[in-house]
């Protein structure tokens, strides 16, 4: 099963963003309200939350989980604690 047609897009195609010299495509999931990039030159998808100017990748155990699964089609009560677990910047 391919878990990426069951989330409800609000772009199909993604909204696709220059940043820092990448081009990333935004897909937000509707339903689930999930946010996710993917990296356009290589294709590698993640879980993410928007910050002010870029996407800052969820851990990656919730971005494995995240992709693996169905849309859940809601939001999850335990989406707002994955959200904080983002690796730091540097």
């Amino acid at each position: 099963m391919d878990t990426w047609t069951t989330h409800s897009w609000l772009d199909a195609a993604g909204r696709s963003l220059n940043l820092n010299g990448q081009w990333k495509r935004e897909f937000f999931c509707i339903r689930c309200r999930r946010h996710f990039v993917e990296i356009v030159e290589s294709g590698r998808r993640f879980a993410a939350f928007p910050s002010a100017f870029d996407f800052d990748p969820l851990a990656q155990h919730i971005t494995e989980r995240w992709l693996a699964e169905p849309c859940p089609g809601e939001p999850q009560e335990s989406d707002a604690a994955a959200c904080r677990e983002r690796p730091l910047r540097v």
